[in-house]
């Protein structure tokens, strides 16, 4: 008997001579709803960081593969930052969101805690392995997705359902990680089959990688 998939993810990359169009849509047959980290924010000068549901992340390992994602940003291990903002959408069972974004070509690599400064390096042709990402969370009893305008753009917080309790505070040890367990996100990833192409890329300089 063939087990179907809980929450399901198909893309489509399409290569066309000055872009790439990414269209993808994740399915929720879960039994519950899950929240798509599918607004991540750009930076715009006098406002801040603003909530973009067409910002994606562009990252190219040593191995020259490049993925595609929309995921809560990685935290780099040797540096101190400051963690950068994520919002979500939420998507009900049996539900289903389609998006469709267009990247520019050159594709110019795009980490949340790095950027690329001038002057900016020429473009170079790789054969790569691309492929998109995306992450998700499950539900949970003291989480809720709370609706807030960022900047003008309404978007989606996960908060605390209830006011968090003091620990300790009436329960023993095993209820008060039982408790704790109850509000701790765990993010998950899935992840699209990658395909073969040969792009013009603009990479960051390895000094300042994540």
């Amino acid at each position: 008997m063939e087990v179907l998939a809980p929450v399901v993810l198909l893309v489509t990359l399409k290569i066309e001579s000055d872009k790439i169009l990414l269209k993808y849509s994740v399915e929720n047959k879960s039994g519950a709803e899950i929240f798509l980290v599918n607004h991540l924010t750009r930076y715009e000068p006098g406002k801040g960081w603003i909530p973009d549901a067409k910002v994606i992340y562009v990252a190219l390992d040593d191995q020259q593969t490049i993925e595609l994602s929309k995921r809560v940003p990685p935290v780099p291990d040797n540096r101190l930052v400051t963690p950068r903002d994520y919002y979500v959408t939420p998507l009900p069972d049996g539900e289903r969101l389609e998006e469709e974004i267009a990247l520019s070509i050159p594709l110019r690599e795009n980490r949340p805690y790095d950027a690329l400064i001038e002057p900016i390096p020429e473009p170079r042709e790789i054969e790569t392995a691309l492929s998109f990402s995306m992450g998700y969370f499950e539900s949970l009893p003291n989480i809720e997705a709370k609706k807030v305008v960022v900047h003008d753009v309404p978007t989606y917080d996960l908060v605390p359902r209830n006011p968090p309790s003091v620990p300790g505070a009436g329960l023993s040890d095993s209820e008060n990680q039982q408790a704790e367990g109850a509000t701790t996100l765990k993010e998950i990833i899935l992840k699209s089959e990658p395909i073969k192409v040969k792009l013009q890329v603009i990479s960051l300089p390895k000094k300042v990688r994540s």
